[in-house]
């Protein structure tokens, strides 16, 4: 197996071009946006010994390497040959290589049983062959209905966006008990809305943003983004306003967008041990994929963050 990196361009789009569960996340304007941020690209082509060509969309920056970084999607392999156990292990032996303190992978959650074990996740995945019209007639009675509400949606609107995310900031901090402007400081650093904006600027037309209104002030939002698969990656709503169903009726309009463009399947994000979040999805038709974030470090790096994080939320009270 021959390695290149970074990954040659032509051969990236190529592996894109061969793998039909391939995200926006794999591209390579998803890697070129993480880069503004303070990331390089340090993608990985495999050649394999018969022909075919994978990519690991691959970042770097003082001594550790993620695919992708904490909230920025799924990364793992694309290409023919992407989601083969066999081809994984060759892909994972290579990482094990590295002078990276720590490797992190976060695949695709179809891929879990490739990638083998890690942090565990669970996450829910819509298959889309089906088409739109039996996709909403398996929906579940309750959800079939919210999805049919008329509501007054606009498109491309951030900044409705932004400032539903920061109202949800204030919210979040007031459940968990913890001060404002450190719950603030946490959103920031983990999640900052002009995310959402640099990964505009670098998908064009693969990003799209709902954005439900009453009264002509925002009360909810969706972002997706399209490739070979689609991805439902970020929603907030102001739950004092938005009125019952109308994020459902916004996972429809991007489901049936994701169908319009040809996806084989959209994801619908992380939903842990949540049984509302399993219950909210399942009712829209997708299933749930356990798999693991993958992390090879020199250093027990992951233990020393999760003993630091359960001190510091004993101090502060923290409730989540």
């Amino acid at each position: 197996m021959q390695v290149l990196s970074p990954a040659p361009r032509d051969l990236w789009a190529a592996a894109i071009a061969a793998d039909p569960l391939a995200t926006a996340d794999g591209t390579p304007a998803w890697t070129d946006a993480v880069t503004t941020q303070g990331w390089r690209d340090a993608s990985r082509a495999y050649l394999l010994d018969d022909g075919r060509s994978l990519v690991l969309p691959l970042v770097r920056r003082a001594g550790w390497q993620a695919s992708m970084p904490p909230g920025w999607g799924f990364g793992g392999l694309v290409g023919d040959g992407a989601h083969d156990p066999e081809v994984v292990r060759q892909v994972l032996a290579d990482l094990r290589t590295a002078r990276a303190v720590t490797t992190r992978v976060r695949p695709l959650p179809q891929d879990g049983a490739a990638w083998g074990r890690g942090i565990a996740r669970r996450a829910h995945v819509l298959d889309l062959a089906p088409g739109p019209d039996a996709l909403l007639a398996a929906m579940r009675k309750s959800t079939r209905r919210a999805v049919r509400q008329e509501h007054d949606v606009v498109l491309g609107d951030l900044d409705a966006y932004e400032l539903l995310w920061h109202a949800s900031v204030e919210r979040w901090s007031t459940r968990q008990g913890e001060p404002l402007w450190l719950g603030r400081r946490r959103a920031v650093l983990r999640d900052p809305p002009r995310r959402m904006r640099v990964l505009a600027d670098h998908l064009g037309d693969a990003f799209r943003v709902w954005v439900a209104r009453i009264d002509g002030r925002p009360v909810a939002a969706n972002v997706a983004v399209f490739g070979r698969a689609a991805h439902a990656t970020r929603a907030v709503s102001d739950t004092t306003r938005a009125p019952s169903g109308v994020m459902q009726h916004l996972d429809w309009l991007a489901i049936q967008e994701a169908s319009a463009r040809g996806c084989s399947v959209m994801h619908l994000g992380e939903s842990g041990q949540s049984s509302s979040l399993a219950f909210y999805k399942e009712g829209l038709g997708a299933v749930p994929h356990d798999y693991a974030e993958v992390r090879i470090e020199r250093l027990p790096l992951t233990a020393a963050d999760r003993a630091a994080r359960t001190a510091v939320k004993r101090l502060i009270g923290f409730r989540g």
